[in-house]
């Protein structure tokens, strides 16, 4: 061989040396050749988390990964079709476009159990039903075989069921509430409240016997203050303290409603003809009520809190108040709300549509989420806020909080839904309802 062919060979391994140190370098900085473009890509990256995690995720069709949190890295820019696979479960599906450079961060997606059979765990007409604030049990009132309410309690993890206590049918209950942190249940009626114990139901307490009989209207407990009672008597407001018993006067007159809660007392005022006066009385400092807005007149009732947020229904609409910036904003065509965990979102709509509203967002305040073509008769929250499930027609749907790309799956579909529970851990979804035309509580393992 001679001299210059050993400098050709020479020359042509440096060559391909400096070629490959450029390939590797650009290789290393997250670069790749893209064929289609004849050029060199920047790469992105997907982050995705599901549950369950154990699940087949394909990417273009392709087995990718097995189980999650899962990086599907040295991705060219493009549009990819992910998929997410469970036998027995539902798949998820999407078009993700990945950026170069970037990583697309895919989190809280959920598949759910598909064809699960319902189980009962109460049989017969459901007349009531509560969930607890921790979302862990449900109080149930349903009417028993012989002209007689059985109250009962429902555990939401495991679907257990314990018999609290049997009343006649004389004894009307408007509605239940859970207090003390899930201990007692408050029940109550036209013109009283009673306080059950639900570990030992024998344990209870009756604001009617106590107060000898008065005539009491509109009675409420707030939240997270099971010390203290308020309610109308005389055209008055007042509010008793089960530990002192003692009652104390705080409106001399009736408002058109009021909502208890952080100490406050919030109300509204017909003292005026052309509008309806907002007001809010401290309790403890008992100065004069406080003027926060005029509202012109209509139908008004307080719905509940959502942390510094207040909710009202106006005839028709809503009105959400904000306590601390003193704010009030209208939502039109929401004949209830529900707030989520966070107290950042507040699910709301009618007969037909579901929506979010976001009061805190600067940007896209109104999300609507479905428009159904028959009547959606209940909605709920899954934690952790991730999705909406809602009954339509005897239908449970599933629906993605995104404003893009939304993904949907229908549930299961039964005789009747009437409203729906979700457990705090999110596998187990309780229903009140029909299947196979007997009406009951029914319990679908969801995960």
């Amino acid at each position: 061989m001679t001299l210059t062919h050993r400098r050709i060979i020479y020359s042509f391994f440096i060559v391909v040396f400096l070629i490959a140190v450029w390939i590797i370098v650009l290789r290393v900085s997250g670069y790749k050749y893209d064929f289609t473009r004849n050029s060199w890509e920047k790469t992105g990256m997907i982050f995705l988390e599901t549950k369950p995690e154990v699940v087949s995720v394909y990417l273009n069709d392709k087995l990718v990964g097995e189980k999650t949190p899962l990086r599907i890295k040295d991705l060219l820019p493009n549009k990819y079709k992910l998929r997410i696979e469970k036998g027995g479960w539902g798949k998820w599906e999407k078009e993700v476009q990945i950026s170069a450079g970037q990583t697309d961060n895919i989190q809280y997606v959920r598949i759910f159990r598909e064809k699960e059979i319902p189980k009962m765990v109460l049989k017969g007409e459901i007349l009531q039903s509560v969930i607890s604030p921790n979302g862990e049990k449900v109080l149930i009132l349903k009417q028993g075989d012989k002209k007689e309410l059985i109250l009962s309690l429902v555990d939401l993890n495991d679907g257990s069921e314990i018999e609290i206590k049997r009343m006649t049918m004389s004894e009307s209950v408007k509605r239940m509430e859970f207090i003390d942190n899930g201990a007692r249940a408050a029940v109550f009626s036209q013109n009283n409240v009673r306080l059950i114990s639900l570990n030992n139901s024998a344990v209870e307490t009756n604001l009617s016997e106590i107060l000898n009989n008065k005539k009491l209207n509109s009675i409420k407990i707030a939240d997270g203050d099971s010390e203290n009672v308020y309610y109308i008597n005389n055209e008055q407001l007042w509010k008793y303290n089960w530990l002192l018993r003692k009652e104390e006067l705080l409106l001399p007159y009736t408002p058109i409603d009021y909502l208890p809660g952080n100490g406050k007392i919030y109300f509204l005022s017909n003292e005026f003809l052309s509008s309806i006066s907002f007001k809010i009385l401290d309790i403890e400092n008992k100065k004069e009520p406080e003027n926060v807005a005029f509202w012109e007149k209509g139908e008004y009732q307080f719905l509940g809190t959502g942390g510094r947020f207040l909710t009202v229904k106006k005839d028709s609409d809503l009105l959400v108040v904000d306590v601390l910036n003193k704010k009030t904003e209208l939502v039109r065509g929401g004949h209830y709300a529900k707030w989520g965990n966070s107290q950042t979102e507040m699910l709301f709509g009618d007969s037909y549509e579901l929506w979010i509203y976001r009061p805190m967002a600067e940007d896209n305040k109104y999300l609507i989420l479905t428009r159904a073509g028959s009547n959606i008769n209940s909605s709920e929250w899954y934690p952790p806020e991730s999705h909406i499930f809602y009954a339509e027609s005897g239908k449970i749907k599933i629906l993605e909080n995104m404003e893009k790309e939304r993904w949907a799956v229908e549930l299961g579909q039964f005789d009747e839904v009437k409203e729906i529970f979700i457990n705090k851990k999110g596998d187990k979804l309780f229903f009140v309802g029909s299947v196979a035309q007997t009406p009951g509580f029914y319990q679908l393992d969801i995960q």
